[in-house]
This record gives structure tokens, sequence and C-alpha cells, in this order.
């Protein structure tokens, strides 16, 4: 089974890494994952719908995808996590009437699935252990605090995530 998420609208910077937040559309449990600073900017760009002077990398492909080879991503699934450390996904699009799945990094995927606008999944079975995960929790927790500190509620509501 699969839980449909929204990507949250804020991105936390640490050290070498970006905290970016999945919320389930359903609970509103949240599970982090890290990504690069490069693909934050990414998701921070397509969250916000904005356009570069020049196309970067994610729209120079869709703009190849759509225009050039008449393909349309139609969902993203965020499928495991190895090392426990290392989530993978997977991007299904429509080439010709016909679904087909590639590999790749949740960030790219999820980039991919904001421009494209299309719905991004979660394997229940990696969700429900994120939500039991010491060391998500601790990240989780981190947030919930920052949150609270900056006096922030209920941006799920007025958000422009619904991928």
């Amino acid at each position: 089974m699969l839980i449909e998420v929204k990507v949250y609208p804020i991105i936390i910077s640490l050290p070498g890494t970006v905290m970016l937040l999945l919320m389930d559309k359903v609970s509103k449990s949240r599970m982090p994952i890290f990504i690069d600073p490069c693909n934050a900017r990414a998701v921070s760009r397509a969250i916000k719908g904005g356009v570069s002077e020049r196309p970067q990398v994610h729209d120079l492909l869709k703009s190849f995808l759509v225009d050039d080879l008449n393909i349309v991503v139609t969902k993203v699934v965020i499928t495991e996590l190895k090392n426990n450390d290392t989530y993978y996904a997977l991007i299904y699009y429509d080439k010709d009437g016909k679904e087909k799945t590639k590999d790749s990094r949740p960030s790219d995927a999820i980039v991919l699935s904001l421009l494209f606008n299309s719905p991004i999944f979660v394997e229940e079975e990696l969700w429900l252990r994120s939500l039991t995960d010491r060391r998500t929790r601790r990240h989780l927790d981190q947030f919930e605090l920052l949150e609270r500190r900056l006096g922030i509620d209920n941006l799920m509501d007025t958000d422009k995530t619904d991928a």
C-alpha cells in the first residue's frame, strides 16, 4: 500500500545537507529525508512555482521529456531505505500510453513530481518504520521545537505543494 504525501513547504538547512519533510495527506504525520543543497533549492523553487532566468537542470529535463520525448511523470514512489540513511525512489512515467519506471534519488524524483504536478507516495512499510525510528523522531522533535519558536501553524493548509 502507498501513503500519499505532500512536501512540507519549509526546508531546514543543516551542515552539509538539508532536511526535507514529507507529510501524510491524511494523518498529517511527517517523515524527514535529507537531500543535497542544490536539490533543496530546486525543490524550493518548484514549490514556489518560481522560474529562473536560465533553465535549471530539472527544468531542462522536464522540457526534454515533454517537448522532445512525449513523456509525462505520473507519480513518484519512495520505495526503500538502505544502510539506514539512503532512500530510493521510482519515477513512474507515461510514454506513448505505457507506464514505465526509472530508479531515482528521492530528491530528483520529488523535484520532477512538483514540476509535473504529479503525486508523491511512500511505501507504507517504509512510512510506518520511519514513525517509530528514534533518529527520525529526534529530527522531527527538533523541527517541531523550531516551528513553535517561529510561531508556525497550519502551513500545510495554505501551501502550494499539492502535487
